[in-house]
């Protein structure tokens, strides 16, 4: 008598196991293929393909196979740790961290759990260093670019931009690619990552991040010397109008249009937007602008009109943000209160762990704001 399709799709994983303990790999993923064409509900089966995937180098597959896996059986915890180990060979060492720890909670004794995420967090550190000195890298080149792209349209005697021309413009200037888009990302990790690294006071780490938020200063110390503390905080307030405008502009276009935007053009396409509208209203170069903030930094430290001006910008970023929905005016106002405390909270923080990030930024780095308040909000 034929075997019943559950005998077959047994011996066809017997078959998988045999040759994947003979490390061969292809042969035992054909086999257990076979054996998932039969039954397709099987756990098991995901997990043995996913280690014989990652045994041929095929990590892609492997986390496919380790993600179908945990679906099939959620307290599967080998399923975390096949997840996972594809994850850290795809370079994924966030993903791979918090999948680890997902999986011990299923199972707090597993060793090949524990020694998986102990050799990921040994790996993410340097390699979280790498993204944010690259980010750094990304952040300096942006703003020269969109610094030299509104002295060019200043001089031209453009002295406003609607966003969706400041966008276009934008994208003329091909700017770097955000690493966090590069590398996957999301905003959401990258907040737990900065809190896990602040939490053990990783100075290496926390000197990365200062490099992106404290960017060196290049407009000219004569120039930037003339410009004083309340000039500045007139020069903030008037960014905070324009932000104010932007936002409610955004706000307006077709939901179509705000879903196809990624946040990283829409806080350039900001940057360039007030950077044109108060340079061409100050007379103030952006980077002698920027510098002069430096300058008074004690001064403007203390100032509850500059530091709130600051938290405002940083609220109306983080809205500018938001995927795009269509809310009540009276929803609008309640997110919008909402943003500016968690604006201020990330000031306060940023000021007691980093010595008052928020008042060594000018017009481009202020408006990038996503970076200090988003990213370490972040």
């Amino acid at each position: 008598m034929a075997p019943s399709s559950t005998e077959k799709a047994a011996e066809l994983k017997e078959q998988g196991t045999e040759a994947f303990k003979n490390k061969e790999f292809d042969k035992a993923a054909k086999l257990y293929s076979e054996a998932i064409a039969i039954n397709n509900c099987d756990h098991i089966l995901y997990s043995n393909r996913s280690a014989a995937y990652a045994g041929a180098k095929k990590f892609e597959e492997a986390l496919a196979d380790g993600r179908r896996c945990v679906e099939l059986k959620p307290d599967f915890s080998k399923g975390y740790g096949r997840v996972a180990f594809a994850e850290y060979h795809l370079g994924k060492y966030i993903a791979a961290k918090k999948t680890y720890r997902e999986g011990l909670r299923y199972d707090s004794e597993s060793q090949i759990l524990k020694t998986g995420l102990r050799d990921t967090e040994r790996s993410l550190k340097p390699w979280f260093v790498s993204v944010l000195k690259e980010a750094s890298q990304a952040q300096s080149v942006s703003q020269v670019q969109i610094c030299e792209a509104t002295h060019k349209l200043v001089a031209d005697g453009c002295t406003s931009l609607s966003f969706v021309e400041a966008h276009q413009k934008m994208l003329l200037l091909s700017l770097p690619v955000d690493p966090l888009d590069k590398y996957e990302i999301s905003d959401e990790d990258f907040q737990q990552t900065i809190e896990d690294f602040q939490r053990m006071h990783d100075y290496e780490v926390i000197t990365a991040l200062q490099e992106i938020s404290m960017p060196s200063g290049k407009g000219d110390p004569a120039s930037a010397a003339k410009i004083d503390a309340a000039t500045v905080v007139d020069a903030h307030k008037y960014m905070e109008a324009q932000m104010k405008t932007l936002v409610e502009e955004f706000n307006q276009l077709p939901d179509e249009t705000k879903h196809s935007i990624p946040k990283k053009e829409r806080e350039y396409a900001a940057e360039l937007l007030v950077s044109v509208a108060v340079e061409s209203h100050f007379k103030v170069p952006s980077e002698d602008l920027e510098l002069a903030v430096a300058m008074n930094e004690a001064q403007l430290h203390a100032d509850p009109s500059f530091v709130g001006c600051q938290e405002q910008i940083g609220a109306l970023m983080l809205r500018l943000m938001e995927t795009p929905f269509v809310k009540k005016e009276s929803e609008l106002k309640s997110k919008s209160e909402s943003c500016a405390e968690e604006a201020s909270r990330s000031s306060s923080q940023l000021g007691s762990s980093q010595g008052g990030l928020a008042c060594s930024v000018g017009i481009v780095s202020a408006l990038g704001l996503v970076l200090v308040l988003g990213l370490i909000s972040w």
